[in-house]
């Protein structure tokens, strides 16, 4: 298309029925996207990779993979693979640079590894629910817990879908409890709400988690 609190388990576990959430996904009544395991090994970047992140500068944005290319949206239907959290590797460093100028210069609020031809667990999204919101770097995402509340998004979009013309209004679950690793490879967990037009937090990281699961928003739509 985003302070930390670390909290006990027994006051999680409130907050969780305080705001709606079910014990287990699959109590839920509401079917739930496919989620990436957060595994202990990692793939090594591929020569592939690593010569398209290294091709360019850090500020020198990559190429946007759009849909209306059929090879590029064969990509964008992949999965994505988990990648070592490492706060000292190159290639990553290289990779979050360039993926924050290309979404910048789109005017985009995330972007996802495989938007820019890296099919990895890594996004940048808009921290809506943070003082100034940041743009914050994601990497091995998982959402452990969704909301049974659903709630109808009327302003979905994504870089990978230019000048679509048809319906934006997306159905997500109103809060969600995630795990992920920061740029710096410290492990964080967030419950994530906001999905009204000015804070919209919740909606854009399962916006943005879709695609490591090879899913675009028009998937999504609220449709009869």
């Amino acid at each position: 298309m985003k302070k930390h609190t670390f909290l006990n388990f027994s006051l999680l576990m409130l907050l969780f029925f305080t705001i709606g959430f079910s014990a287990c996904k699959k109590e839920t009544t509401e079917p739930q996207p496919d989620s990436i395991p957060i595994v202990n090994q990692y793939q090594p970047w591929t020569q592939a990779e690593i010569d398209l992140i290294m091709s360019g500068e850090a500020d020198e944005p990559m190429r946007i993979l759009i849909t209306s290319n059929e090879e590029d949206s064969l990509f964008l239907v992949q999965k994505a693979i988990a990648i070592k959290p490492d706060a000292n590797d190159p290639v990553l460093i290289r990779l979050r640079e360039r993926m924050n100028k290309t979404m910048i210069e789109g005017n985009g609020v995330g972007i996802a590894g495989p938007q820019v031809g890296i099919s990895r667990a890594i996004f940048w999204c808009k921290r809506f629910d943070l003082e100034n919101k940041p743009f914050q770097f994601i990497i091995n995402p998982e959402i452990l817990f969704y909301s049974v509340r659903m709630i109808t998004f009327p302003y979905d979009g994504c870089l990978s879908i230019p000048n679509y013309t048809g319906p934006t209004a997306t159905r997500r679950h109103s809060s969600i409890f995630v795990e992920y690793y920061t740029q710096d490879g410290v492990k964080e967990k967030n419950i994530l709400e906001g999905t009204s037009s000015s804070n919209f937090t919740a909606v854009c990281f399962q916006h943005e988690y879709d695609h490591l699961q090879g899913i675009l928003f028009p998937e999504r739509l609220n449709v009869p």
